[in-house]
């Protein structure tokens, strides 16, 4: 992914985020925040990876129940994983 398409994909979660009214269910969330921390970890932003993705997997169990997003938690997990190690935590 160039530069542009991560700039692209940056602005339309903005966009989303900003939406009149709450994202519609967890489902949504999960997806905004998932995205939105590949955006924090392509700038090498650590510390925002972590927290998007620490706020999907918070919300990933009711998430759930609606969507099996079966590979969500092993992603986000990894996301985590990538950001304390170059976090140096």
């Amino acid at each position: 992914m160039n530069s542009h398409q991560v700039e692209a994909a940056k602005c339309c979660f903005l966009r989303v985020l900003s939406w009149p009214g709450p994202p519609s269910d967890n489902v949504d969330n999960v997806i905004m925040n998932c995205g939105m921390a590949y955006y924090h970890k392509e700038h090498q932003d650590w510390v925002s990876c972590m927290k998007c993705a620490e706020e999907a997997l918070i919300l990933l169990p009711e998430a759930r129940k609606k969507s099996p997003m079966r590979d969500a938690e092993v992603r986000l997990l990894i996301l985590l994983a990538d950001a304390a190690a170059n976090k140096g935590t």
